[in-house]
């Protein structure tokens, strides 16, 4: 048996949770949504790209210094690689992405973040 002192303190511990959570329901709106991070990066324009498995390392270094992109995270369990993407402009920012989407070395290609609409 459960000490009744444990089981008290562990609804409590739930119910305080649950609060938390209903609470939070709701506030987010869907330009909130973001990949997982914190901090200034996270306002960079990006892209998600896998790489062919036959691409080398120094082939993927040289196409993205070619294209002013950097890797910022990954690879993910799924292999992707979120790419921070120099693009004052959307106009700037979707030829980079072409450009990387039509190498060989890319399999896929997802946009992530553009640069703001305004700029």
């Amino acid at each position: 048996a459960v000490p009744a002192p444990l089981v008290f303190a562990s609804a409590a511990a739930m119910l305080a949770l649950a609060v938390v959570t209903a609470g939070n329901l709701g506030r987010q709106t869907p330009n909130d949504i973001e990949v997982a991070g914190s901090g200034e990066s996270d306002k960079v324009a990006f892209v998600l790209i896998t790489f062919k498995p036959e691409a080398r390392l120094s082939d993927i270094a040289a196409l993205l210094k070619a294209s002013g992109a950097q890797i910022a995270e990954g690879p993910s369990p799924s292999g992707a690689f979120k790419i921070n993407v120099s693009a004052a402009t959307i106009v700037d920012y979707d030829a980079v992405a072409a450009a990387l989407a039509k190498s060989p070395l890319v399999e896929t290609l997802i946009p992530g973040r553009k640069p703001d609409a305004a700029k």
